[in-house]
């Protein structure tokens, strides 16, 4: 999004930077997707036009070895960036406005190079370098690092236990693995629900009956958290295993659209032969009326 001038952003964006670091700061909101970076405030067209100047000096410089911008102070790159926008803007004062008219084109608004603003314009409005990104094989979002190469993670890599036998093969017979999971789930959760309705005593009679099935604290603790672990690990499994076949669902359901798409031309095409031999058939009947007119 670019703006039409500073004027255009409100009174402060042009400061000594402050107001971005605010609005950052004050960018919590119950909105559910995050709102854009404030940073988005200082590309209006006044500060685009000073970027493309500053953007050929730097190149300028690093050609000719007059100043190196990679490890310069900061206050030396500002002190930099003032001396080149404001020869920019006297070189560009003593441009005719017919010259301006041809230069720029007649349609396009003039921009303006001062006041120098106190923020390094290119460290602001910069893009990020890809190449260091894919060198580095991640990006963050959001507060999160993802991969460039999505990769789904085994559960050994994660350190989860696999319950269920290895395969790389297409062909495994993954709903007949996750039905099993699932009765397996549901016979954990009903055994700890047994387990927890059962209430533990805090000693055992030497007499009692062993087959009561009564437990003690530490035994009824101990059981408890041993089910609801063996939960979690059939849970993790199940949902590990339902994201491996992602894109075979993917694949089927591309199949599936494209046969949608392939009978529905079908079915059009049908239709329009039909309507076409009605209209023939129309116009065969005309053109007999007509002749029986003329006999």
């Amino acid at each position: 999004m670019e703006y039409e001038n500073d004027a255009d952003v409100h009174d402060h964006a042009a400061d000594d930077g402050q107001d971005i670091d605010r609005d950052a700061a004050a960018q919590i909101t119950n909105s559910l997707l995050p709102l854009p970076p404030s940073v988005y405030s200082r590309f209006t067209r006044d500060n685009v036009a000073r970027y493309n100047v500053m953007k050929e000096a730097k190149e300028n410089d690093l050609k000719n070895g007059e100043f190196d911008w990679e490890n310069a102070e900061p206050a030396a790159r500002l002190a930099r960036q003032k001396i080149i926008l404001e020869r920019a803007a006297a070189a560009k004062e003593g441009i005719t406005e017919e010259e301006k008219n041809v230069a720029s084109g007649s349609n396009t608004k003039s921009t303006s190079l001062l006041p120098v603003p106190p923020w390094d314009i290119l460290l602001a409005m910069e893009p990020p370098n890809v190449d260091w990104i894919k060198e580095d094989g991640h990006y963050s979002c959001f507060g999160d690092r993802w991969p460039v190469e999505e990769s789904l993670p085994s559960l050994q890599e994660m350190g989860m236990a696999q319950i269920y036998p290895t395969s790389e093969d297409e062909e495994m017979d993954r709903p007949a693995i996750l039905t099993s999971l699932l009765r397996t789930l549901l016979k954990s959760y009903l055994r700890l629900i047994d387990t927890v309705l059962s209430p533990p005593q805090a000693y055992l009679s030497t007499q009692n009956d062993p087959n009561t099935g009564a437990i003690t604290n530490q035994e009824w603790l101990f059981t408890t958290q041993d089910k609801a672990r063996q939960i979690n690990d059939i849970s993790i499994n199940f949902m590990h295993l339902l994201n491996e076949t992602r894109p075979l669902q993917a694949r089927e359901q591309l199949r599936d659209l494209m046969r949608d798409q392939l009978n529905n031309r079908k079915q059009e095409a049908k239709l329009m032969r039909l309507q076409c031999q009605a209209i023939r058939t129309e116009i065969q009947s005309i053109k007999d009326g007509m002749r029986n007119e003329v006999g």
